[in-house]
């Protein structure tokens, strides 16, 4: 029986050797140590093509695989060096690098933002008739960059802004046109102006729009409303104004050299009707005039007592080059409503010819409006093809507007104008 129980010991201590010899052989391999330690990194770039690099220790014969189609690296020693390309995406980027060693191998991972860019100028850029250069601060990196000029202002772009430079202007008239870029998906314009005061005066002129004052309950189509009126802009005295020979009055004008436009204000005399009426300018918001003038506040669309209103006519480029100026509302023109607590507002989009009985604007002497120019253009007539096709143009422009307030108007029965 001893016998039998020291073999058993013998043996269960010889399983118990074994198997303490083949841990400690596993044990020696997990503790084994990388050959391939990363020193320093400096692969994080901006959009914008870029060279980096990665320090290592590693003995002899590392070699480094990357596998991007943006990025490139080349080993020199214990240095990696990184190339990246510009990245013309809004989306940063990654890869991974890794270099070996024999057995042994480091990772590291390149990053790349995404593009930038960033136009520091303004909308638009208004000059007189010399030849001017403009640059613009428009750093970008990365975004591909186009832009395309005009055959009297040419333009560059480049990462750091873009160049524009405007030939003097000889044509006699102001001008304008869009330049466009492109900074990878950013695609956007910049509107030049350039000209005078000397380029418009004495020049033949459209005032073009729809006279509500000629609607009647029968008009169907705003269309039968449109009126074209021949006139010419003209200066006295250092006063400009809008002169309409048919009618024998003169719409006083000022003109902003800042902004090329021209600016008219409501209760200015504008000349005298059948001898017996005294016309004034009015400025309207054709979806208050029935209401107004219902409560007897119409003659307040002429006020010239403290308060004014004001319309800008500023210049737009019609097709073919024909120049043109369009009435617009300004926000000050809210000071009617706001005085009798309304609380909304006044968007003016027509110009009146208002009749007093006196030189004098005021409830006691309104009588009517001989015209309402609702959209009202000037569009210049020296080019009579161009002109004309400029007119029918400004004509399906407004129209559908137009028309839209010719229905709210009789679906009110309140029509501005004559039965």
């Amino acid at each position: 029986m001893k016998k039998i129980y020291s073999f058993i010991m013998l043996t269960v201590m010889a399983f118990s050797f074994a198997a303490c010899s083949s841990d400690d052989n596993v044990g020696g391999q997990y503790l084994k140590e990388n050959t391939v330690k990363i020193v320093k990194s400096d692969v994080s770039f901006s959009a914008k093509a870029s060279t980096g690099a990665v320090e290592f220790t590693a003995p002899a014969g590392a070699t480094v695989k990357l596998n991007s189609t943006w990025a490139t690296a080349a080993v020199d020693g214990n240095k990696v060096t990184v190339n990246v390309l510009d990245n013309p995406k809004l989306e940063g980027r990654s890869a991974k690098l890794t270099i070996k060693s024999g057995e042994d191998s480091a990772s590291v991972t390149i990053q790349q933002q995404g593009m930038s860019f960033k136009y520091g100028g303004d909308a638009y850029y208004v000059y007189n008739d010399e030849a001017h250069s403009l640059q613009i601060a428009a750093p970008s990196e990365g975004a591909e960059l186009k832009i395309q000029g005009l055959d009297w202002a040419t333009a560059s772009i480049n990462r750091e802004g873009i160049k524009i430079d405007l030939a003097e202007n000889k044509t006699g008239t102001i001008r304008s046109g869009y330049i466009h870029y492109e900074a990878g998906p950013y695609k956007d314009s910049i509107l030049v102006m350039q000209g005078e005061k000397k380029d418009i005066l004495n020049k033949e002129f459209y005032f073009v729009g729809y006279d509500m004052m000629q609607a009647t309950a029968n008009t169907e189509s705003i269309n039968e409303l449109f009126t074209a009126i021949p006139g010419m802009l003209t200066e006295e005295e250092d006063v400009m104004q809008f002169y309409i020979p048919s009618m024998d009055f003169s719409l006083p004008v000022a003109f902003d050299e800042s902004t090329l436009s021209l600016i008219t204000l409501s209760g200015l005399p504008i000349g005298v009707y059948k001898n017996a009426y005294y016309i004034y300018s009015s400025i309207v918001d054709t979806g208050w005039y029935s209401a107004l003038k219902k409560y007897g506040y119409a003659y307040m669309m002429s006020s010239n007592n403290g308060k004014q209103f004001l319309m800008m006519v500023a210049p737009a480029m019609a097709e073919d080059g024909v120049l043109a100026f369009e009435f617009e509302n300004v926000k000050s023109n809210n000071w009617l409503l706001e005085s009798l607590s309304v609380s909304d507002d006044y968007n003016a989009d027509a110009i009146g010819f208002t009749a007093y009985k006196k030189q004098a604007v005021s409830a006691q002497n309104y009588v009517a409006d001989l015209m309402l120019m609702a959209y009202p253009t000037l569009i210049c007539a020296t080019d009579e093809a161009g002109a004309k096709k400029s007119v029918e143009q400004a004509k399906i422009k407004y129209a559908p507007k137009a028309q839209n307030r010719l229905e709210r108007l009789k679906a009110a029965n309140l029509l501005p104008v004559k039965k």
